[in-house]
């Protein structure tokens, strides 16, 4: 005797219920996997702005350095050619002086002054640029005084120029000295009498800014 086996038959699937759920999955899940898109987008340009912000504060703490290293270098950079020129030439008809006093010789006549380094009321002359100078002293005697002059750079001796004790007489000299930005040159003169006679010019001019 054959036993019947009943084999269960599948349901067929609802079709209401299956649209169902692919709608529920539609508005569900689809809009969450476009969010993350979005916030990893959002991510994205977030991080691109930093890094272009972070650049141009790199970039311009590398310009406020380059300033910084160039105004440290100004007084030993040549500066534009306008400031490169400076020179002067001034005279003097009579010296006066007490007598056996090393006093500072005022040069009240300015044939030129080129820069206005030279101040005919204290007789200095203040470089305004760093470099190489030239400075020439000479001064003609006409009467009997003897007169010893020198040239000073702050308070150091660079130059001496001894008058001749013959009349008349004159003597030049001259020097090539490197001048700070600052620095003063003046001219002092030393008298061993009361001095009518002498004449004399004090020359100066910058060769080459350092």
């Amino acid at each position: 005797m054959q036993r019947k086996v009943n084999i269960p038959h599948k349901k067929p699937l609802n079709t209401a219920g299956t649209v169902l759920l692919a709608f529920t999955i539609g508005f569900i899940f689809i809009p969450m996997l476009c969010l993350c898109k979005n916030e990893e987008v959002g991510e994205r340009n977030e991080i691109a702005s930093l890094l272009q912000d972070l650049t141009a504060r790199v970039e311009k703490l590398e310009k406020d350095k380059k300033a910084e290293n160039m105004k440290g270098q100004e007084d030993v950079t040549c500066p534009p050619a306008a400031k490169c020129t400076v020179g002067f030439s001034v005279g003097l008809n009579t010296l006066k002086a007490p007598p056996r006093e090393a006093r500072i010789a005022i040069f009240k006549d300015v044939f030129n002054n080129v820069g206005n380094g030279y101040d005919n009321n204290t007789g200095t002359f203040t470089a305004p640029v760093k470099g190489l100078y030239f400075f020439s002293l000479t001064f003609h005697n006409v009467g009997d005084a003897v007169i010893n002059i020198y040239l000073y750079k702050n308070d150091r001796r660079v130059l001496n120029v001894d008058m001749p004790e013959a009349y008349p007489g004159s003597n030049t000299k001259a020097v090539t000295i490197q001048v700070e930005k600052g620095d003063k040159m003046y001219v002092k003169a030393f008298l061993r009498q009361n001095v009518t006679g002498v004449k004399a010019i004090f020359t100066g001019f910058l060769i080459s800014c350092m």
